[in-house]
């Protein structure tokens, strides 16, 4: 009985023991899991905090759509540097085009850089805030306004996008066949940011190509693609003058069609040899009727500005020739073989991006432009060629069939030669490694000379063409000339149309799987579980 009775108290005293144990085990397991919560919160605050810092935004886009380029990314980094902030207004609709595009676009922008801050107006929806803003913006169509300051550029959505009309002779749809959101946005940047505007001056007084738009020769097609780069465009008459102007940052002789005078020339070369910049551009023009005072020494019956032996002495052979294409593939359908396709680019930064994308130039009635030796202290660079059937046809007076002739250049033949001072060559160099990290190139001292055996390069339908390269290359052109690295080599984006073409018995079979199978397969998958588990249990 005593046994019996301390058996009892043993376990009365067991249960006492686990019941004062119980409140402290609870307290325990309460504690570790208040502190796995607060560590799992922790760990989401830290994640979400780097993912804000430090992000990657991906481009799933074939053609690297969304994607900045460098220069885009360096003048990013140049406001972060300065310290400037920049405010963009989206004045468009949800609903309309090209909203996803800039959306997108902006975005990016605004992970490139803390500086950017943009904003969405919807007409529909803050009408009287938008008002507001278009009265202080001045705008009146849908845009996209970059502000700093009192400074601003407006970017119309008009000017977004290219549109192709080749379908509508067929019954179809035009279609957007290019995006030029950042060049646009990127540009507008550099206009807000950079301190002075680049003076370019036109020569006249020898049949140039004229910048008045009702002149019958113009470079109306050279101009709508400057004025987007803020460059400052004059005439200027080189006739009487004894220097070229102090404060010119670019000098231009487009498509000349009577010869330079002795004195012109020696002006033109004392500002190059000073460390100016010139851009000359050759068409190969028939010399006058009745007379041989002008035509050129090779008697190819073209004219003779007295430009060509004054360039051979700074590295550059222009022929006295016509290029002609015989590569059908080359040709542009509706035309001679006078106007052709080039592709074949060099590694220069003018023309790299255009291989880089595969953007094709058209030339019209052009001439050889050939790499000679450059004078000491500088080279001599080809930007882009022929193919190799084309030839330079040297007798352009005769009325019989062309064909290459025994004397005639063959292909490929070099139609665009750059010079520059190899110190420049340095410096460019030099600029570009600092705008990767950041920082301002200053610019070069050196000269840089441009020679293109062509002017209907930047004739107005060939810039215009959404799916040609020439306005992208004369905008890298004159940038590269008067070093504005910044804007090199950001040409038309071309969207992805992607189109799923299903007949009626795929779309059914589609319809299907979607509504009918797919859930079938789910029900099923869920009701074998449930056996399972029940099964186990």
């Amino acid at each position: 009985m005593a046994e019996k009775n301390e058996v009892t108290r043993s376990e009365e005293g067991l249960r006492e023991r686990q019941g004062r144990s119980a409140p402290a085990g609870a307290v325990v397991r309460g504690s570790l899991l208040g502190a796995g919560v607060l560590l799992v919160a922790a760990l989401v605050v830290i994640v979400n905090y780097f993912g804000w810092k430090y992000h990657a935004r991906l481009d799933w886009t074939g053609s690297d759509f969304y994607t900045l380029s460098e220069q885009s990314e360096n003048v990013l980094a140049s406001l972060d540097r300065a310290g400037r902030d920049v405010d963009v207004v989206v004045f468009m609709e949800p609903v309309g085009e090209l909203y996803e595009e800039v959306r997108e676009l902006l975005s990016r922008y605004e992970a490139e850089s803390s500086r950017i801050s943009v904003r969405w107006l919807d007409p529909q929806r803050n009408p009287a805030e938008v008002q507001r803003l278009v009265d202080q913006y001045g705008v009146t169509t849908r845009s996209v306004v970059f502000s700093t300051g009192d400074q601003r550029r407006a970017v119309s959505a008009d000017e977004l996008e290219e549109i192709d009309y080749s379908a509508t002779q067929f019954g179809g749809q035009p279609e957007v066949s290019a995006f030029k959101g950042e060049q646009l946005f990127t540009n507008a940047l550099v206009d807000l940011t950079q301190e002075e505007v680049p003076r370019v001056l036109f020569t006249t007084g020898h049949g140039e190509l004229r910048l008045d738009r009702t002149a019958p020769r113009n470079l109306a097609g050279l101009v709508d693609v400057l004025g987007k780069d803020n460059f400052k465009l004059e005439e200027w008459s080189l006739r009487g003058a004894d220097a070229v102007p102090e404060d010119a940052d670019l000098v231009v002789i487009a498509g000349p069609t009577s010869s330079f005078f002795p004195s012109e020339i020696e002006v033109l070369d004392a500002y190059l040899t000073g460390g100016g910049r010139l851009l000359v551009m050759l068409d190969p023009v028939l010399a006058p009727a009745g007379g041989s005072s002008g035509a050129s020494s090779g008697d190819s019956g073209l004219l003779e500005t007295g430009l060509k032996p004054w360039l051979a002495g700074y590295g550059v052979d222009v022929g006295d020739d016509l290029v002609l294409e015989a590569d059908r593939s080359k040709l542009v359908l509706g035309y001679g073989p006078e106007t052709f396709v080039v592709d074949d680019y060099t590694a220069h930064p003018v023309v790299g991006s255009l291989g880089e994308r595969e953007i094709p130039l058209i030339l019209s009635v052009a001439r050889s432009v050939s790499a000679g030796t450059a004078p000491d202290g500088a080279r001599a660079l080809q930007l882009f060629r022929t193919s190799a059937d084309a030839w330079g046809e040297t007798d352009v007076t005769s009325t019989e069939e062309l064909a290459p002739g025994g004397d005639d250049p063959r292909g490929p033949l070099s139609l665009a030669v750059v010079v520059e001072a190899e110190d420049g060559a340095d410096d460019q160099a030099a600029g570009e490694a600092a705008d990767a990290d950041g920082a301002d190139g200053a610019k070069s001292s050196g000269l840089r000379l441009a020679v293109i055996g062509d002017s209907d390069i930047a004739a107005a339908q060939l810039v215009a063409n959404p799916g040609l390269g020439n306005a992208a290359f004369v905008g890298n052109l004159f940038n590269w000339m008067v070093e504005r690295r910044a804007l090199l080599g950001i040409p038309p984006k071309r969207p992805e149309q992607v189109r799923l073409s299903m007949s009626s018995t795929e779309l059914r079979w589609s319809v299907l799987g979607v509504t009918v199978v797919l859930p079938a397969l789910a029900i099923l998958a869920g009701i074998w579980v449930w056996s399972r588990r029940r099964r186990a249990s």
